[in-house]
């Protein structure tokens, strides 16, 4: 069955830019695709984040999607690192924009929240919800899609989607 105005949900970063592709189907979440963009560690950054420009617009040609959901910056120990995650979200979020697409944005509490009932979860609660849930039991799948699954997730549990103001 075809999804009508999927969402694009994403794991930003400007190593590596997890993705997700679904909707919900009869009141279930149904995947379409998902994926992990790498950038090349040799490159400057500005041809790193031309590579995830060119790797998104891809993404939102082929599936059409309505709507972004993203998840926020979550600041660590190392601001460098931040920094960079939060300038490929802008460079995300504008292309979206540009696209059309509305969006949203989670916070890692609350994806984690949603996914498994406690905001304070691990990774390997999250990845055993993702798999659970998607049916996704004994595929290989990179760290960032599953991010990228589950901040979709988030996005199709809310009862309605508000764009951030």
């Amino acid at each position: 069955m075809k999804i009508n105005q999927p969402t694009l949900a994403i794991d930003p970063g400007y190593d590596r830019m997890g993705w997700a592709v679904g909707g919900k189907v009869s009141g279930s979440i149904q995947l379409i695709e998902y994926g992990c963009a790498q950038t090349d560690a040799k490159d400057s950054l500005a041809h790193r984040y031309q590579a995830i420009i060119t790797y998104l617009t891809k993404i939102i040609k082929e599936f059409e999607p309505s709507h972004l959901a993203i998840e926020s910056v979550f600041f660590s120990k190392n601001q460098k690192t931040a920094m960079k995650v939060a300038e490929v979200r802008g460079i995300i979020i504008g292309i979206c924009l540009e696209h059309g697409l509305e969006y949203s944005e989670y916070n890692p509490g609350s994806i984690k929240l949603a996914v498994t009932g406690n905001g304070r979860a691990d990774k390997r609660a999250v990845e055993k919800m993702v798999r659970l849930e998607c049916n996704l039991l004994n595929e290989p799948i990179v760290d960032d899609a599953v991010d990228a699954i589950a901040v979709l997730m988030t996005h199709l549990y809310q009862p309605t989607q508000i764009s951030p103001e």
